[in-house]
């Protein structure tokens, strides 16, 4: 599993991110599975108006065989224990063919917002060694069980 994650700023436009999502161009199939438009938006208003520097986390989940849908919720899971996240705002799955010809083909994208309900921020110290911690122990299933 590899997971990538980016903060988007709240003075930044959340149209480009849901642009990509949306994309069926480069995607065989784009599933929504959680939220919609107006939730990225309420994100990045409610990070606006609390001075948050952040708006959004945008964070891809890429495996590299196959997984059940309950394994990425596992990897969700794991995400938002380690992160302090609340729900996501927005879940949307990808298909498309990797450009090696090898592996899964199916690869989720979860937004979550920065500025939690609570008047915290979401955590981001070590982000990238923490996604691969997740990442790690999300492959070998202890968040399933």
């Amino acid at each position: 599993m590899i997971i990538k994650a980016t903060r988007i700023k709240a003075a930044d436009s959340w149209h480009g991110l849901w642009r990509h999502l949306m994309r069926t161009d480069e995607n065989e199939e784009v599933r929504i599975i959680r939220g919609q438009k107006f939730n990225l938006n309420q994100a990045v208003l409610d990070a606006a108006s609390r001075g948050g520097q952040y708006g959004l986390r945008h964070v891809m989940l890429n495996p590299e065989l196959e997984i059940t849908p309950e394994q990425f919720e596992a990897c969700q899971t794991g995400y938002q224990r380690e992160f302090g996240a609340e729900a996501p705002l927005v879940i949307v799955e990808h298909q498309k063919p990797r450009a090696d010809g090898l592996g899964f083909e199916r690869h989720r994208h979860l937004v979550f917002a920065e500025c939690l309900e609570t008047q915290r921020v979401l955590s981001s110290r070590f982000m990238r060694m923490r996604n691969e911690k997740v990442a790690r122990l999300s492959w070998t299933c202890r968040f399933c069980r």
